[in-house]
């Protein structure tokens, strides 16, 4: 049996992260002094990044906080990978030492997406309702589509709106981008 997840600690894709932190650090500890306050310190503020925003959005109370915290995780990894080839360019790693922390910078990437992924759904089945949890005939690791979720919104609401005496109020939710009129000023 896994073990229950209660700590940021507990998370995988954060003791991942934590080692990605020592190995840029590792690497920009020979950069020249000249990048003490440019490459070294950018490359190791993202890198930082990541772990902490893992441990901060795990920490919120909210599934929406903690999905926004691992985006702004997934932004800190395409940065560090940046800084990376950057650094390599000018010459301070070895394409060798590139190649070991990309390697460590895509498992991270790839862990954060998973765990996003893993939250979005748990996330949609808050959106159907009743307390059962999915309907049936719906495998438990597949989402709703975004479309059948605010049309099921909008059948409850208009539902709500005759049964109640407060005024009507509409609101048109659209999941296409819809073309400019050409009335419109660009």
């Amino acid at each position: 049996m896994p073990k229950r997840i209660t700590s940021h600690r507990d998370l995988v894709v954060w003791q991942k992260a934590m080692d990605l932190v020592q190995t840029c650090y590792r690497l920009t500890g020979r950069f020249p002094g000249s990048e003490q306050f440019g490459l070294t310190s950018q490359l190791r503020r993202a890198a930082t990044s990541i772990p902490a925003n893992i441990a901060e959005g795990k920490g919120r109370a909210t599934t929406g906080a903690y999905l926004n915290h691992l985006s702004i995780a997934v932004g800190s990894v395409a940065e560090v990978d940046t800084y990376l080839e950057l650094a390599r360019r000018l010459q301070y790693i070895t394409r060798e030492e590139l190649e070991t922390a990309e390697t460590q910078l895509e498992e991270v990437g790839k862990m954060l997406a998973g765990l996003k992924r893993s939250l979005n759904v748990t996330s949609s089945w808050l959106l159907i309702p009743g307390s059962s949890g999915l309907p049936k005939g719906r495998p438990p690791w597949q989402p709703m589509q975004p479309q059948r979720r605010i049309s099921d919104a909008l059948r409850r609401s208009s539902a709500r709106r005759s049964t109640s005496s407060s005024p009507k109020t509409t609101c048109l939710i659209s999941t296409t981008p819809s073309a400019p009129s050409r009335n419109s000023k660009a």
